[in-house]
């Protein structure tokens, strides 16, 4: 089973990271996610080695699922308390376009967040669940266990 198609959302948080931490412009990243992505499919032929659902399932009940899924929630806090700090000290968001746009990217990472969050919270073990509920803590929906099951 490989493992790389999984790590694509984890390695979105370490390049966003990067690319703001070296160039100073956290929006290349989105812009790729969102300009760029959506180009090159419409541009290069379609990709007929996309993981199966047979292979996603598979994948579920194999321990190194839980690889790329902690690491989009361990990544995605390190790159929230990064921007909080870069805010509150001045660094980052100067202005008030710049702090819109940098509160906005990182609800776009968040939201990565919770999906991972989710797959987590719909595991047995309750070291899963509970760490599947803390990224929703962030959005103010911590509650996610009373109304989703």
């Amino acid at each position: 089973m490989d493992v790389i198609p999984y790590l694509q959302s984890p390695s979105a948080f370490i390049i966003a990271f990067l690319v703001e931490y070296t160039q100073s412009n956290f929006f290349i990243t989105i812009w790729a996610s969102f300009v760029l992505m959506p180009l090159l499919d419409c541009f290069l032929p379609i990709d007929n080695k996309n993981v199966s659902k047979e292979a996603m399932r598979k994948f579920e009940k194999d321990p190194r699922f839980f690889i790329p899924v902690y690491m989009v929630i361990i990544s995605d806090f390190i790159l929230y308390f990064y921007l909080l700090f870069g805010i509150s000290t001045g660094r980052l968001g100067s202005t008030p376009t710049q702090f819109v746009l940098y509160v906005l990217g990182g609800a776009i990472f968040g939201s990565t967040n919770t999906t991972a969050g989710h797959e987590l919270f719909h595991k047995r073990p309750l070291v899963h669940k509970i760490c599947g509920i803390m990224p929703w803590f962030k959005m103010l929906s911590g509650h996610l266990y009373m109304y989703h099951l």
